[in-house]
């Protein structure tokens, strides 16, 4: 899929949100909720929303772990971990799925029901 900010992959494009939110519902894990404002919020009000839905880890590891890449557009961008590997939006604004270790990034997230208030 090609990438398009804002997109929820309906038509066949996909932002990175939309791309973490899809593979969990795949992977029948539920969803931290979605909040339009995330498109403007500081990236501190995200984070503590998805503290609220999971907890911080170092690696991402299982299937379903979220990731947060550096970025030189946008700042920072999500990914999800699949299959060993990392999906992300790629520079060529494409989806691409990259081996774990070759992908850096700033934080990990990964769910955790006790987490939830």
């Amino acid at each position: 899929m090609s990438y398009r900010f804002g997109a929820d992959g309906t038509d066949g494009f996909i932002d990175c949100i939309h791309l973490v939110y899809g593979c969990l519902r795949v992977l029948q894990v539920p969803t931290p909720e979605f909040k339009e404002s995330w498109y403007e919020d500081s990236a501190r009000e995200i984070f503590r929303d998805i503290n609220r839905w999971g907890k911080r880890i170092v690696e991402p590891r299982y299937d379903g772990d979220i990731i947060v890449c550096p970025n030189e557009e946008t700042r920072w961008s999500f990914g999800v971990t699949w299959k060993t590997g990392l999906l992300t939006i790629a520079p060529s604004q494409r989806v691409s799925w990259t081996p774990n270790t070759l992908v850096p990034h700033s934080r990990a997230y990964r769910y955790c029901p006790t987490s939830a208030p």
